[in-house]
């Protein structure tokens, strides 16, 4: 192996490479014993999981002042570097990553882009969650209300003043886009907020009573509403807490992935065993600075 940087010697801090020894093979193939010295030039850093070496530069082992390398960010940020990132998302935001960490400075970056990394893994998860659950909900409407559900009288009886406000903004943003009031647009432009409503006791006589089965065929027997209601209600609460970027370092990622796919299995089993190949939340979370 080349000393780091190749012949020329090291390469510029931004695009520091690492090189780690894992089931004795390097990251570019190269095989290594079980204790595999580091070559000429480079230093071995203990990483943060499962007893891994990184190998790294001398020279830029010197220049760093953090103690510890993430093994799943291969970027490694210098201190002014860290200071224009901390202006930039604010202090104030980062507080609770550095609070996290113990107030090391390096290694609440890489906690704040595991956050990122981790809601985005939730997104797939959700939003079949979100589809399936108005489509569920959208069919029951059309057979028990008709083509244009949104405008029986019999249903706007049932809505709060929420539900109300909701379905009168969609029909005039579907009025001001000049497009035809249908089923399908309605349903699409409704938000989750809206169904994960429809579940409420209110419109159980009405309509859950004779179609809470139908609706969702793969609900346990021992669950009913209230225990569908309280899933998507959770659901719809980490969802809008990553749509605005908040902080998931004290919830229990992998309970809230559980939910998620046990929810998602009540409304569609085909959609939660089509989609879970392609859901990384665990892998992200075994990932945490």
């Amino acid at each position: 192996m080349e000393p780091f940087g190749g012949k020329d010697g090291p390469e510029p801090l931004q695009s520091a490479r690492l090189w780690k020894k894992s089931n004795y093979y390097s990251r570019f193939g190269e095989a290594l014993g079980p204790k595999a010295k580091p070559p000429e030039g480079l230093s071995a850093v203990r990483g943060l999981y499962q007893s891994e070496d990184v190998w790294i530069s001398d020279d830029l082992s010197s220049r760093l002042k953090c103690s510890r390398i993430n093994m799943n960010d291969q970027q490694l940020l210098d201190e002014d570097q860290v200071d224009r990132i901390i202006r930039s998302a604010s202090p104030e935001r980062l507080y609770t990553y550095m609070y996290a960490v113990g107030h090391d400075r390096q290694r609440a970056t890489r906690l704040y882009i595991w956050n990122a990394k981790l809601g985005e893994a939730f997104h797939i998860a959700i939003q079949a969650v979100e589809v399936s659950l108005r489509n569920s909900i959208g069919r029951t409407l059309l057979a028990e209300y008709g083509d244009r559900w949104w405008t029986d009288l019999r249903y706007l009886a049932l809505l709060d003043h929420d539900r109300h406000q909701d379905l009168e903004l969609v029909q005039r943003r579907i009025a001001n886009r000049r497009l035809d009031q249908v089923h399908g647009q309605i349903v699409a432009g409704l938000s989750f907020g809206f169904w994960v409503g429809m579940l409420q006791g209110r419109y159980n006589p009405s309509i859950w009573s004779g179609h809470l089965r139908s609706t969702f065929p793969h609900l346990p027997p021992e669950k009913g509403r209230k225990s569908l209601a309280k899933a998507v209600s959770q659901i719809a609460t980490l969802r809008n807490r990553i749509s605005h970027h908040e902080p998931l370092l004290k919830r229990d990622p992998l309970q809230d992935y559980a939910l998620v796919m046990e929810t998602l299995r009540w409304i569609c089993r085909d959609t939660a065993d089509w989609i879970a190949p392609h859901c990384r939340v665990p892998e992200i979370v075994r990932q945490r600075p």
